[in-house]
């Protein structure tokens, strides 16, 4: 089954929201507990896209979800965000939805998929 994840990430730089947004490209464990990918600009990412960062973390029984991004641009450190991970399902289509933050960054991930 393939997704098609799209990602929005929003900064506090110095009160002011910068907002970024484009497709994601994930990987995911055969135990759906690790995911790692990139988040590319625009509407179209692969995992041999023009990269706006790289992402890996890991999801909990409970749906927690906790994940280190490293931007593209070597002057920006890494940084980790954590959240919720919401899933709903009907007869034939799956979503998947999780916001993270640490407290100064918010980043979303939305997916949706015919079964």
């Amino acid at each position: 089954m393939e997704f098609n994840w799209n990602w929005f990430m929003g900064v506090d730089f110095k009160g002011r929201w910068l907002v970024t947004r484009g497709q994601a490209y994930f990987e995911v464990s055969e135990d759906n507990f690790d995911i790692s990918g990139v988040m590319c600009l625009g509407d179209v990412c692969t995992k041999d896209s023009d990269i706006y960062a790289k992402f890996v973390g890991k999801v909990s029984d409970e749906s927690e979800v906790v994940m280190t991004v490293t931007s593209s641009k070597e002057d920006v450190p890494p940084f980790e965000v954590s959240g919720t991970m919401f899933s709903a399902e009907n007869d034939n289509e799956i979503s998947y939805t999780f916001v993270l933050t640490d407290g100064t960054t918010v980043l979303g991930f939305s997916c949706c998929s015919k079964l």
